[in-house]
C-alpha cells in the first residue's frame, strides 16, 4: 500500500472512530451526545463560563451552523443560555447554565471509566505524542 492509500485509510479509520465514540458518549454520559459534552466542557473551562459562537465552534470542531443547531435544544432544556448579537450572529455568546454545569458534573463522574474502557493501556508519552499528532492534523486542516 502506498503512503497516499495509507493516509486515506488513516482518515477513514478516524472517521469511523469518531462515529463509534459518539455512540459510546451518548449511551454512557447521561444522554449527552459527544458534541453536547464538548460544548459544556469548553464553556466550563472558559473565562466566565461564556464563549462566542465562533470560539465555541473552533474549540469543539463545529461549523457555525452546527454550533447553532446544537445550542438551540441545549438552551431549551436549560444546559446553556444564549446572548444573541443581532448585528453579527457569529459574535453571539453561549454561557453555561446551572443545569448544564450539573449535567457536566454528572458526566465527568462517568468519563474516567469510559476512557479506561476505550483507550488501550499506554505510556503517558505515547498518549501525549498521539494528542500532538492529532493537533497538528487539525491545524493543517483549518
Amino acid at each position: 500500500m502506498n503512503s497516499s492509500n495509507q493516509s486515506l485509510a488513516f482518515f477513514l479509520r478516524l472517521s469511523k472512530l469518531h462515529a463509534i465514540l459518539a455512540s459510546h458518549f451518548s449511551k454512557r454520559l447521561g444522554g449527552l451526545g459527544f458534541n453536547e459534552f464538548a460544548i459544556l466542557l469548553h464553556l466550563n473551562e472558559a473565562p466566565n463560563q461564556s464563549l462566542s459562537y465562533t470560539d465555541l465552534g473552533s474549540l469543539a470542531g463545529l461549523s457555525p451552523a452546527d454550533v447553532t443547531r446544537q445550542l438551540v435544544p441545549m438552551e431549551k432544556i436549560g444546559l446553556i443560555s444564549r446572548e444573541a448579537n443581532v448585528e453579527n450572529p457569529r459574535m453571539s455568546h453561549a454561557s453555561l447554565a446551572p443545569g448544564g454545569a450539573q449535567k457536566l458534573t454528572d458526566a465527568m463522574d462517568d468519563i474516567d471509566p469510559l476512557m479506561e474502557e476505550l483507550l488501550p493501556p499506554m505510556d503517558a508519552q505515547v498518549l501525549q505524542y498521539a494528542n500532538s499528532m492529532l493537533d497538528e492534523i487539525a491545524d493543517r486542516a483549518k
